[in-house]
């Protein structure tokens, strides 16, 4: 009868002490997680907004590389052309700016729907995965996808705690290298031109 209640006494501070640990990591967790509301989404870039000096933006269609060199941002999958100022202007804002809104726990068919699947790992249904260095150390990076139905907020992904996440600001980028660039590339009157040779053919006005 004694050895029958020892076992009983283990099993219930077995059961309590469970549900300690459990009741802690819950609070660490959900602690955690809601300290992200408000708080900016790249906030390791912003503190280090001078030192940032790559950005790549990788797409299931293409990875864009863009570099910071003598203050212009160039994209370095065009032989390293100037970037489009007012493209550069919209996506450096909004890493300064945007913020966690809305958290939602990760779910497979959310992040089907709205596109938050790695572009690394899937090619359909993946978003823009965003990253930042600084000397080619990764600073923060987060999966960007869908626009909300107001289009005031975009859905991301979390890759530190895979939470699927509301964030402010304007992130419809450019997914091609391409549109990028500065247009036109050269900008010369018409008038001025007498003759334009590519390689060994020529044309005459």
């Amino acid at each position: 009868m004694i050895k029958d209640n020892n076992i009983l006494k283990f099993l219930f501070a077995s059961v309590i002490a469970l549900g300690i640990v459990v009741g802690v990591t819950y609070i660490v967790v959900w602690n955690n997680n809601n300290k992200l509301q408000g708080k900016l989404v790249f906030s390791n870039t912003y503190n280090r907004g001078n030192e940032i000096d790559k950005i790549e933006l990788h797409t299931a269609e293409e990875k864009v590389i863009l570099h910071q060199k003598d203050s212009y941002w160039t994209v370095e999958n065009r032989n390293n052309y100037y970037a489009d100022f007012a493209m550069i202007n919209i996506l450096l804002n909004s890493l300064n700016k945007s913020v966690y809104s809305i958290r939602f726990p990760y779910i497979e068919k959310t992040a089907d729907e709205k596109y938050l699947k790695n572009p690394i790992e899937f090619k359909e249904n993946s978003g823009i995965l965003i990253k930042t260095f600084v000397k080619d150390k990764k600073i923060d990076e987060i999966i960007v996808g869908l626009s909300d139905d107001k289009k005031n907020y975009h859905f991301a992904r979390n890759l530190k705690d895979n939470n699927i996440w509301l964030i402010s600001e304007n992130f419809n980028l450019p997914i091609y290298s391409r549109d990028w660039i500065m247009h036109p590339i050269i900008s010369v009157p018409i008038k001025q031109v007498d003759m334009i040779q590519i390689d060994d053919k020529k044309i005459n006005r």
